[in-house]
């Protein structure tokens, strides 16, 4: 373009300019829109650390059965051969939080460390380690967290539990009946449903495995 255009040739200019502008703009507020609306599926990653336990096993199964990612996650697992070197890694920012017992953070707890114990994975004394940023105990809804979920949920409650009333399994259940079986063990105190009569026990959890494989993708997907 020369620097003798006329008025009227830069109006022209202009007006194109612009109109490519509300072009470029428009497209751009489509594009987010269309994000805003439909945003990517992204799964939030979450390193977690455990034991070479029996009862650490549930991880794997979750991983594999594709649990976790039903639930969002892209979970990270990584062996430890001992609760130190775990709780070493989860202190180092290596880790988001782990299994490491109770024992071993309460000592780490007791010695300052930055460190919570949020709830335990079921495997008698093993317990969830945090930091205190993933921390959020008060809002802590267990029955609210089951309404939305498609996995298929065991819920085993001794009725002579002195620790957690069975009420709160019935209340869990209640929030969704149709993917959480519960058995209540007559006798039983907390934990204490295997003590009470093993084979009953091997018989319903295995059973239930059975009944809720790789099949249940078909639900799931």
């Amino acid at each position: 373009m020369s620097t003798t255009d006329t008025p009227k040739s830069k109006r022209s200019l202009i007006l194109s300019v612009a109109a490519v502008a509300v072009v470029v703009l428009a497209a751009i507020g489509v594009f987010a829109f269309k994000t805003k609306l439909f945003p990517p599926k992204t799964l939030a990653t979450l390193r977690v650390g455990y034991l070479p336990v029996t009862g650490h096993a549930k991880f794997f199964v979750a991983q594999e059965e594709g649990f976790f990612k039903d639930e969002g996650l892209n979970v990270q697992l990584t062996e430890f051969a001992n609760s130190a070197d775990g709780l070493a890694a989860l202190r180092a920012d290596k880790l988001d939080l782990g299994a490491f017992g109770t024992t071993a953070p309460l000592v780490h707890i007791a010695k300052g460390a930055d460190i919570s114990i949020i709830g335990g994975v079921m495997g008698e004394d093993a317990a969830i380690v945090v930091k205190p940023e993933n921390e959020n105990l008060t809002a802590a809804e267990p029955e609210l967290s089951v309404v939305e979920s498609r996995i298929p949920i065991l819920l085993i409650h001794g009725l002579a539990d002195d620790n957690i009333p069975p009420r709160q399994s019935e209340m869990i259940r209640a929030h969704n009946p149709s993917d959480i079986t519960l058995w209540e063990v007559p006798d039983a105190g907390h934990c204490g449903a295997v003590s009470v009569g093993a084979e009953e026990f091997d018989k319903q959890v295995l059973g239930w495995f059975s009944s809720h494989g790789r099949h249940m993708h078909e639900k799931l997907s």
